[in-house]
């Protein structure tokens, strides 16, 4: 029988998140083997630069739809309607937005 006060650790685990991590990388690993197929492949995304991995990967899923040029038709707006001064903005807080994207392929600074 071993009695708690005569255990000692010379180190502790890995956290949990850690572990957790190593683990799924491990299985991703192994359901890339198996299923990365000619027909269905699995890219990777490097991802040292955030813009980089969001631009190179839109560059990549872009390149693989086909599509064809359409023409334009010539689209007539109508006359910009009058504006009244009962309408209000609701507080920013109240809404979701999408990043800015236009921001990224720019460089600005947030």
């Amino acid at each position: 029988m071993v009695r708690r006060s005569s255990i000692r650790l010379t180190s502790h685990p890995a956290p949990l998140s850690r572990r957790t991590v190593h683990a799924r990388s491990l299985q991703l690993t192994g359901i890339r083997r198996h299923t990365d197929i000619p027909i269905s492949p699995w890219y990777v995304v490097e991802s040292d630069s955030k813009k980089h991995a969001r631009v190179n990967m839109m560059a990549h899923l872009l390149s693989t739809i086909d599509y064809e040029d359409v023409e334009a038709p010539e689209v007539e707006l109508p006359a910009h309607p009058v504006r009244s001064g009962d309408y209000h903005r609701p507080p920013r807080e109240l809404s979701t937005y999408v990043n800015d994207y236009v921001a990224t392929l720019l460089g600005d600074k947030e």
